[in-house]
C-alpha cells in the first residue's frame, strides 16, 4: 500500500468544444518526464486523444526526485484553449525554477510566527489604547477638581460645639467656668 508521500498524480482538464462527434476539438494532451521515462495519461502509451481529462499517476516517488509536466495541443481550431493543471502528492522544494535564489517552502515558512505577531497586536494594541484613555480621563478628571478650588483629601468632620463657640454668650461662658 503507497502512503501519498511515495506517489505523485497530475491531472488535466480542457472544456469541450462542439463540433466534432468523433474527434476532439483543440486537444490538449499531458505528458510526464520522470527519471528518463515518459508517462502517459489515462494508463496509455501515448498521448490521449478522446479525452478532455487525464491523468497521469506516478508510484514510488523519493524525496528529491524531479518530474518535468508537459501541455501539448493537438488538433486546435483556436489559438487559446483554457485548461486547469492539477498536481498532488507531497511537494518541497520551490514551486518552479523561476525561483531559484529563493529557499524551500519547509525552510522559509514563518507563517507560525507571523499569525502570532499579529494576534498578539490585535490583543495588545487595544488595550493600550483603552489603558491610555483611562489614564487621560484620570488625569482630567483631577485637574477639574483643582480648578474648581476642590481639595483631593477627604473631608474632615467637625464639631459642631467648637464650630459655633463663638457665638455663645456671655453668661454661658461663665456657666460654663463655674462648673
Amino acid at each position: 500500500m503507497l502512503t501519498s508521500y511515495e506517489h505523485l498524480s497530475y491531472s488535466l482538464f480542457t472544456g469541450s468544444n462542439p463540433g466534432c462527434v468523433s474527434c476532439l476539438l483543440n486537444d490538449l494532451d499531458l505528458e510526464v518526464e520522470f527519471r528518463n521515462k515518459t508517462y502517459y495519461p489515462n494508463g496509455r502509451n501515448g498521448p490521449d486523444r478522446d479525452n478532455n481529462a487525464e491523468r497521469v499517476i506516478i508510484e514510488g516517488v523519493k524525496d528529491g526526485d524531479v518530474a518535468t509536466i508537459t501541455v501539448t495541443g493537438y488538433n486546435l481550431m483556436q489559438n487559446f484553449q483554457h485548461y486547469a493543471l492539477v498536481a498532488t502528492g507531497c511537494f518541497g522544494g520551490v514551486a518552479n525554477q523561476n525561483f531559484v535564489d529563493q529557499c524551500s517552502a519547509f525552510e522559509c515558512d514563518n507563517s507560525l510566527l507571523t499569525r502570532r505577531a499579529i494576534i498578539l497586536m490585535a490583543v495588545c494594541i487595544p488595550l493600550a489604547v483603552i489603558l491610555c484613555c483611562c489614564a487621560v480621563a484620570i488625569c482630567r478628571r483631577r485637574s477639574s477638581k483643582k480648578g474648581r478650588g476642590g481639595d483631593l483629601t477627604p473631608p474632615v468632620e467637625v464639631d459642631s460645639a467648637v464650630m459655633y463657640d463663638d457665638d455663645k454668650t456671655e453668661g454661658e461662658e461663665g456657666q460654663k467656668e463655674a462648673a
